[in-house]
């Protein structure tokens, strides 16, 4: 086999895998939508798909619905583009929001979290639902690695990434979180 057959091979499979970008941004912006809906019409079931166990979180609907619709947007023209960074920046900016709260003990995302009287409500009733310290590092993450993909930063992109869907305990063990 010649270095350019091989050479060949590799971008085929990089177009492979590129190709499946758009269809997982779809997936992610329906699983988002389905969570914001179980709120919406009061169905349970659609943001806490096992009974009494943990819910999907409005914050994290949200966020994974952000991701969805910018990893939809991987079109490299100026709309697409623009669409792509802003929904990123969205991502980023829910997680850090998030993240702060959680850090300082605060109680900041509580004024804009969609549909917190029912947040509220089930965490009085002793059920699970937040947006937990994990979560917003990794969907943050996703977040800035999208960013930083159309900003044309492809290495350190991938470099994000791969740090993001690591689990946080396993980065830093001396937090307990």
């Amino acid at each position: 086999m010649t270095s350019n057959q091989t050479q060949n091979e590799t971008w085929r499979l990089v177009k492979v895998a590129s190709s499946t970008i758009r269809p997982f941004g779809v997936v992610a912006l329906l699983f988002g939508l389905i969570a914001i809906l179980g709120y919406l019409s009061a169905f349970e079931e659609f943001y806490r798909p096992i009974a009494y166990g943990s819910a999907t979180h409005p914050l994290t609907a949200l966020t994974i619905s952000a991701i969805g619709i910018a990893l939809y947007c991987n079109i490299k023209r100026p709309p697409q583009i623009a669409l792509q960074r802003f929904f990123s920046l969205l991502a980023i900016g829910i997680c850090l929001s998030r993240a702060t709260e959680i850090l300082f003990e605060s109680e900041f995302t509580h004024h804009f979290v969609p549909f917190q009287g029912v947040v509220s409500q089930e965490l009085a009733l002793g059920k699970h639902n937040s947006m937990g310290l994990n979560t917003a590092i990794m969907l943050g993450g996703l977040g800035l690695s999208i960013l930083l993909a159309s900003l044309k930063q492809p290495i350190l992109s991938q470099f994000i990434v791969s740090m993001a869907v690591l689990r946080f305990e396993e980065l830093n063990p001396q937090i307990n979180i």
